[in-house]
């Protein structure tokens, strides 16, 4: 089962050797720590461009996004069984 959730959230992330690496996020006032990325790329929508990632967290799999000219993190989907 697939949620659309597109939510503004906070995520903690390294930035290392032009790479991003998110490492926790907080949704519905809870704090993810993110287990494993399982899947990163990267999207142009229009004239801007974002950084995807399918992350692994508490037994669930959320796909986040990264808008590269404002750096605002939104929570898209979640993929639950």
């Amino acid at each position: 089962m697939v949620t659309d959730v597109s939510q503004t959230i906070e995520v903690g992330a390294v930035f290392r050797r032009g790479e991003v690496r998110p490492v926790w996020f907080i949704w519905n006032s809870r704090k993810h720590s993110v287990q494993d990325i399982s899947y990163r790329w990267q999207e142009q929508r229009g004239d801007n461009f974002y950084h995807l990632f399918q992350l692994v967290s508490d037994g669930g799999i959320y796909k986040v996004s990264l808008d590269s000219r404002s750096m605002a993190w939104n929570l898209e989907k979640i993929y639950n069984e």
